[in-house]
């Protein structure tokens, strides 16, 4: 598994590079852009627009947000999730999750997903 921002993405896939295809991206954010290459949508790993809303505004902090983003996990089992995802991408090639944010300049919750994925599992998940 990876994990990517949509326009990195949409570089990679258009370029043809590393081998990158437009079916292996999974969007796990609320909404994708208009004209990206992702084709299929997870949006149940999308934090909900009222936690977004109030990190956003500075209501509450990144280590607030990111304690209530992983609230989700505590009762998920992360196998039967990785799994799931793995499937939704098993004849093109290893999943890649995407959202919007490009992790050189903001925090984000692929990250946070990644990082849950990685410690449950014993996996390690690049960024693209």
């Amino acid at each position: 598994m990876k994990t990517s921002y949509f326009a990195r993405f949409d570089k990679l896939v258009h370029r043809g590079e590393d081998g990158i295809l437009a079916e292996q991206g999974i969007s796990i954010a609320r909404s994708m852009p208009r004209g990206t290459t992702c084709t299929q949508q997870a949006d149940i790993f999308a934090p909900s627009q009222r936690l977004l809303n109030k990190y956003k505004s500075g209501k509450i902090s990144w280590g607030q947000y990111k304690e209530q983003y992983e609230m989700i996990f505590s009762i998920s089992d992360p196998k039967e999730w990785y799994e799931y995802l793995v499937d939704r991408t098993k004849d093109f090639g290893e999943p890649i999750l995407l959202c919007w944010e490009n992790t050189d300049y903001k925090p984000c919750h692929r990250i946070l997903l990644a990082n849950w994925f990685e410690r449950e599992l014993r996996i390690k998940i690049v960024e693209l």
